[in-house]
């Protein structure tokens, strides 16, 4: 079903725009066609199916009075209304309760009145879930600089297997972090390390 809550300049658009002779078609209303003009619908009381002579009466821009049956929608005062009154007193004969929004979004839904108009979407904002690029939660630099911490540069086995000279290691400022002890913190131990441009090691 379409949103459940409309802006008051909508619903005075559905009153004012709605297909009323459709959506009598769709409700169910018998048509007096003796009666009907192109301007009047006569019809037969929805809430009185039984009766014999037309009583339900509606006119431009869509609205009703039963003078058989005085009704109107459920909690509202006064008889008759507008489409959306009407919409809800039948449904409520037929012990289906609509508020004010679900009898619109009822009207739209099937095309007898002009179409909901859609809530600005929220700007989206950083870390937002629904942001599509939201921003990447970043560690802090590093600042130790582990290049005079490291060791075996081409002699480590792991160099030596890859044809990894100590003159590359060295132009390149990478090389191998030794066991506890060696280095800090004791995390990045045992491990190769590599300068990067941002002062980073990895």
């Amino acid at each position: 079903m379409t949103k459940r809550f409309f802006y008051p300049d909508e619903l005075s658009a559905i009153r004012d725009r709605c297909d009323w002779r459709r959506l009598l078609d769709e409700l169910g209303v018998r048509a007096d066609v003796r009666r009907c003009t192109d301007a009047e619908f006569w019809g037969y009381s929805p809430f009185h199916p039984e009766e014999k002579t037309a009583s339900f009466h509606m006119k431009e821009p869509g609205v009703w009075y039963d003078w058989s049956s005085h009704a109107g929608a459920p909690g509202r005062d006064k008889p008759g209304g507008g489409v959306i009154e009407l919409v809800q007193a039948i449904h409520a004969t037929r012990g289906q309760v609509m508020k004010l929004n679900e009898a619109a979004a009822w009207i739209v839904d099937r095309g007898f009145g002009p179409p909901a108009r859609m809530p600005a979407a929220k700007p989206p904002t950083p870390n937002d879930p629904a942001d599509p690029s939201p921003s990447e939660a970043r560690n802090d630099p590093i600042d130790i600089d582990l290049v005079p911490r490291l060791s075996e540069l081409g002699t480590h086995p792991a160099f030596v297997e890859r044809g990894i000279s100590a003159e590359t290691c060295r132009a390149l400022r990478c090389g191998y972090l030794k066991g506890r002890g060696a280095c800090w913190p004791s995390g990045w131990c045992s491990r190769w390390a590599v300068w990067t441009r941002s002062g980073r090691s990895g």
